[in-house]
């Protein structure tokens, strides 16, 4: 079984690494975008278009760091989780 599980401890390995590094860079970068976002949102809502300006204050929340980056973080978690289970299992 050990012999089995070895190739796919490489592989989450690799592929866990690379996660967390686009997670991290792209958790950066819409970081900056949703508060871009959030600074067009307010005039905005207060000038041109109440629905424009909740529009642009929904989607910087779906895409700053509280909003679909907090999902992926915790679905890398559970991959982590199971790299983890995996090479104890081997070093076991």
């Amino acid at each position: 079984m050990k012999l089995l599980a070895a190739p796919f401890v490489l592989l989450l390995a690799i592929v866990v690494g690379l996660l967390k590094l686009i997670v991290g860079l792209s958790t950066f970068v819409l970081g900056l975008l949703a508060a871009l976002l959030l600074l067009l949102a307010f005039p905005m809502l207060f000038s041109l278009s109440v629905a424009g300006g909740l529009v642009l204050i929904v989607l910087a929340f779906l895409i700053s760091p509280i909003g679909i980056a907090l999902v992926v973080g915790g679905l890398l978690a559970c991959l982590q989780g199971l790299y983890t289970s995996l090479r104890r299992f081997l070093l076991s």
